[in-house]
């Protein structure tokens, strides 16, 4: 199952976003900002964003994609 992944986060009022971390909850991982990923099947599987800016605070997002 292709699923295309869209970072939707804002650094802030002048701040740039600069590194992304995206654990896919099977065991895969990326570090582009707007990821497409195989899954091997349908399921629920948790889905996490780590996003780091210039100024080097991380804000992290969680989702249960199915």
């Amino acid at each position: 199952m292709r699923t295309q992944f869209t970072d939707l986060s804002s650094a802030g009022a002048g701040n740039t976003n600069v590194q992304w971390e995206w654990s896919f909850g099977d065991g895969a991982s990326s570090s582009l900002r707007n990821p497409l990923h195989v899954y091997d099947a349908a399921s629920n599987y948790t889905v996490t964003l780590k996003v780091t800016n210039d100024k080097g605070c991380v804000r992290t997002f969680t989702k249960i994609n199915i």
